[in-house]
């Protein structure tokens, strides 16, 4: 599989990359989630994240601190870099933030029947969502909320977008227990001091 990068315009910039984890490194990915001790967070997740289905969020900076490189889901991410994407800040101005950001921080959302994520905008300059696809469902789409916009997002892939946007995640419909749909939130940050 390739890696594939599409640029948008409209309704504002925004980058999507398609195919971005080899297969067995998704299943590195599933199995690490999969296996986390869950914590709360006390950083307003919980106040949107619509909890009753039983969903489940975390950061990861939290769960692996002072020790970063015991995480698959961390250093793959943090591969993103190697693709240099401040070259393209002619098609996508936001990227050119990328170089000035100088700490991120990463969070996982665990979704099952019924759960969504209300309207809310990130707090860092940048968010890079990937979302990872367990079973079949339905719904589940993120909706620009300002924009009636849900971009064309699928298993594998990674939006980025500047994080002042408002954005929510639709229910998610599926008829199979547990988790179907984990989805890995990066946010770049330029911290001054």
């Amino acid at each position: 599989m390739f890696v594939i990068i599409e640029h948008l315009k409209y309704p504002f910039y925004h980058t999507i990359i398609y195919n971005y984890f080899e297969d067995i490194e998704i299943q590195k990915i599933v199995n690490e989630i999969d296996n986390i001790e869950y914590q709360k967070l006390d950083d307003g997740h919980h106040t949107h994240l619509k909890n009753k289905a039983g969903s489940d969020s975390m950061c990861l900076d939290d769960v692996y601190s002072g020790r970063r490189d015991d995480s698959q889901v961390l250093f793959s991410i943090s591969n993103i870099i190697n693709l240099k994407l401040e070259q393209y800040v002619d098609k996508n101005p936001f990227l050119g933030y990328l170089p000035m950001t100088n700490t991120d921080l990463t969070y996982v959302q665990k979704y099952r029947n019924g759960s969504h994520y209300f309207a809310h905008s990130d707090t860092s300059v940048l968010t890079f969502l990937y979302p990872i696809h367990l079973k079949e469902f339905d719904g589940g789409q993120l909706y620009f909320t300002d924009h009636d916009y849900t971009p064309r997002l699928e298993h594998n892939s990674i939006l980025i977008f500047p994080s002042y946007k408002t954005h929510k995640l639709k229910e998610i419909k599926s008829k199979h227990d547990g988790f179907v749909r984990y989805s890995i939130n990066q946010r770049f940050f330029i911290q001054t001091c």
